[in-house]
């Protein structure tokens, strides 16, 4: 029999105590005022950095920062709402009325925070609203980051408004208006029709907005340094050296516009030991410490800019002036945006390798209002300068990594868009393309040459490596690449070994020398390219991981290319033939190594990605939380499939040799990839570019798996 019910006097006391409580807990919210909830919100911030920006409590913390920063508000309007009234009730009061109506709207008008607290306020919030947007340890749902991003958007707009000389505002508001540009562009945000602006969709006039934003800053920075400039120009040698004591050394401080706070954290309270003449005020003033804007300052508001002008280019965005903000063609070619975005390069990389005296800004503004690019043209030498500081070598860094992924992405638009056709449907890259990826690859030479350890230099050279070789393959294969691009090249290897003639061997064309095609390369040529380049791209990604591991990061996606690379290495040492495609002698045990690291890398990339191949099917199924997570396993399983069963033998019953284990693991692999929900297999095992051998197309478990 279950015990009767609890009950208080007056039958319910206990719930009215609840209820009492309640509502006096959600008085004393009522009653807190804006700054107190400002200091909240600063207090959850800290507590958020202090767990290092990443994990569950990290993001909780934000959070918690960020609705205090809405209670501020809030408090803040509840404020000015009774100063309004306070001033209302005193205007209407005769003057013979009470003292106490005067005092008191002079009270509550002093209870309203300034404009500039509110301002201060409100791109805060907005800031960590694209902290959270941009948080990826754990990252949120695609729609909720949407949202988190949109609301993020609309505070710093605000914020902007509301302080016309705030750069750091319009700096954050060009990182949200790129962060959800990028998110929508992915396809994974679900956003609907956005409308149109002259014909340009809505949400790609983002971009747009966030190069002005960025512009808008750069300018209030330039402004900035002018000033500091001319407070230097008028004071005493003595006082400049106190300023400069006062102000700290510019080479080694941070930058005002980073998502980790800018200059809106250096809040402190005055000692008040020092002050004698303190009055009986037990208020404190709160003071502001401004950073100083430095070469590194602009260096970074730059690169920022030539990336949001490099990705309207690789999407092809209309809606951009030719000309750095002035007039020109309103509608810029993808060449045009990629020439403002490496003229704003430019002037990052004279800023950090010019000597330390202050920057020459008038001719940085002088140089961008003239940026056009004619032709797309690279300048290999653009990305070599080394003589930079040792405080500024990580944003020198920067530089040059954005130059590189200005440059791939120039060559890959190059060799897709204008490969030289030939008679047979072969073909070669294109001269400009080979010479922007050869640009890449020295602006990244240069990043590791000047420092060594920056792991995101060496992946980034694998991608450009890779890229590149897969722009020789496809262009040699007549327009096709990956498994296919291949085959191509094998037919045409087994060919010219056989004795039959290639495709000519000149081709001209009216351009100039330095675009012109002048001989096709045999099949045994571009085997040899395609060698080298992943050969190359092999190197990079190794050296990517292993400076990643001395970091304590794991990157699986540098394994899973490292899978893909190894494949491909493998097949152009013939290893779908068991011999040099019929070009010369086989290393059989290079090949044997080759395949045995493919498997390697893509079975840890799929254990990096939350799949134990060999592991219990069920509870391995049910690893990855997120979409994208899961597109990346079964990419990992399927790459890891086909290297296995290069290794294996058809399995037969007991056999345990390692030829039929390796079967059984490829077995495993692709049930793994099933449930995960796999049902487009060329489509995850694209970047594996070899198919799988032959006798898995006989199994009744593959043809199963394959089923939809």
């Amino acid at each position: 029999m279950s015990p009767p019910p609890r009950r208080g006097r007056g039958g319910g006391g206990g719930g009215g105590r609840k209820a009492q409580a309640a509502a006096a807990a959600a008085a004393a919210v009522a009653s807190r005022g804006f700054a107190e909830w400002v200091e909240e919100a600063e207090a959850h911030e800290e507590r958020g950095d202090r767990y290092g920006g990443a994990g569950d409590r990290a993001r909780r913390a934000f959070e918690a920062a960020c609705d205090a920063y809405e209670r501020a508000l809030a408090a803040a309007d509840r404020a000015a709402a009774t100063a309004a009234r306070a001033a209302a009730t005193s205007k209407s009061s005769s003057s013979a009325g009470p003292v106490g109506t005067a005092e008191a709207a002079v009270e509550a008008a002093e209870a309203v925070p300034s404009a500039a607290d509110r301002a201060d306020a409100v791109y805060n919030w907005g800031r960590l609203l694209l902290v959270l947007g941009e948080f990826s340890e754990p990252a949120y749902s695609p729609a909720k980051r949407q949202t988190l991003l949109e609301q993020a958007v609309r505070r710093l707009r605000a914020a902007a408004a509301l302080d016309t000389g705030s750069a750091d505002a319009r700096y954050n508001l060009a990182q949200a208006l790129r962060a959800r540009f990028e998110l929508v562009a992915d396809g994974s945000s679900g956003e609907g029709d956005f409308g149109e602006v002259e014909g340009v969709s809505g949400w790609e006039m983002w971009l747009a907005e966030a190069v002005e934003a960025l512009d808008a800053a750069l300018q209030l920075q330039i402004e900035e340094m002018r000033r500091q400039r001319q407070e230097g120009a008028t004071e005493d040698e003595g006082s400049a050296q106190a300023s400069g004591a006062s102000h700290g050394d510019s080479d080694g401080e941070a930058h005002g516009h980073s998502h980790d706070g800018g200059g809106e954290e250096g809040v402190e309270t005055p000692d008040d030991d020092d002050d004698d003449d303190d009055d009986d005020d037990d208020e404190y003033e709160l003071v502001t410490e401004h950073e100083p804007v430095t070469a590194r300052t602009l260096s970074e508001t730059l690169v920022t800019s030539a990336t949001v002008l490099a990705l309207a280019a690789a999407h092809g965005v209309p809606g951009f002036r030719a000309g750095g903000g002035g007039s020109g063609d309103p509608h810029a070619s993808a060449d045009e945006l990629r020439g403002l975005a490496l003229a704003r390069l430019d002037e990052a990389n004279r800023l950090l390798t010019a000597p330390a005296e202050t920057p020459d800004v008038d001719a940085v503004v002088q140089r961008l209002a003239r940026a056009r690019m004619a032709d797309g043209s690279p300048d290999v030498g653009g990305g070599g300068a080394v003589e930079v500081a040792d405080a500024d070598v990580a944003a020198w860094g920067d530089v040059q990594l954005a130059r590189a992924q200005v440059y791939s992405e120039a060559a890959a638009a190059a060799a897709s868009g204008d490969v030289e056709p030939l008679a047979d449907g072969d073909g070669v890259l294109p001269a400009r393309a080979a010479a922007s990826y050869e640009a890449a690859a020295a602006a990244l030479d240069a990043v590791l040459a000047r420092d060594p350890g920056r792991a995101e230099a060496a992946a980034d050279k694998g991608d450009v490596c890779r890229a590149w070789a897969e722009a020789v393959l496809a262009a040699a294969a007549g327009g096709v690449g990956g498994d296919a691009g291949f085959a191509v090249l094998e037919e045409r290897l087994i060919r010219q070994a056989g004795g039959e003639a290639g495709p000519s061997s000149s081709s001209s064309s009216s351009s100039s020398s330095s675009s012109s095609v002048s001989h096709v390369p045999s099949a045994v040529t571009v085997r040899a390219a395609l060698r080298r380049l992943y050969a190359a791209a092999s190197k990079a990604y190794m050296q990517a991981h292993r400076l990643a591991g001395e970091a304590g990061e794991r990157r699986p996606a540098i394994q899973r290319q490292l899978g893909s690379v190894e494949l491909a290495r493998w097949r152009l040492l013939g290893g779908l033939h068991g011999s040099g495609n019929n070009g010369g002698a086989v290393d059989i045990k290079t090949q044997q190594i080759l395949l045995s690291n493919a498997a390697t890398h893509y079975r840890r990339a799929a254990e990096g990605f939350g799949v134990r191949i060999g592991a219990a099917v069920r509870a391995a199924a049910t690893a990855g939380e997120d979409d994208e997570e899961q597109e990346d396993a079964r990419a990992c399983l399927i790459g890891f499939a086909k290297a296995a069963s290069w290794q294996a033998a058809e399995p037969k019953d007991g056999d345990d040799s390692a030829a039929a284990r390796a079967g059984d693991e490829c077995r495993q692999a692709v049930e793994l990839w099933r449930r995960l929900g796999g049902q487009d297999m060329d489509g995850d095992g694209e970047e594996a570019a070899v198919p799988f051998a032959p006798w898995v197309g006989r199994c009744e478990w593959f043809r199963l798996a394959v089923a939809v």
